[in-house]
């Protein structure tokens, strides 16, 4: 029974992929144009995402002090 089952899943699994075809012309979307709108959101964005990592690369240090102190 166990062995139907496999080659149930890895019929399913060959199927899956058959009916995927590769589309070499897909490459998704468009980088958005470099208007200051969208300069200062991502200059935002990776303000927000520095400040979180320094934040949670730090907090483990933070933790440590305090719990020796």
């Amino acid at each position: 029974m166990y062995q139907n089952h496999v080659l149930f899943t890895s019929s399913m699994m060959e199927k899956h992929v058959k009916e995927q075809e590769p589309n070499d012309d897909e490459w998704g979307n468009p980088p958005s144009p470099n208007t200051p709108e969208n300069i200062q959101k991502a200059f935002r964005a990776q303000m927000i995402l520095g400040i979180a990592a320094l934040i949670f690369i730090s907090l483990p240090a933070i933790v440590l002090w305090l719990v020796k102190k």
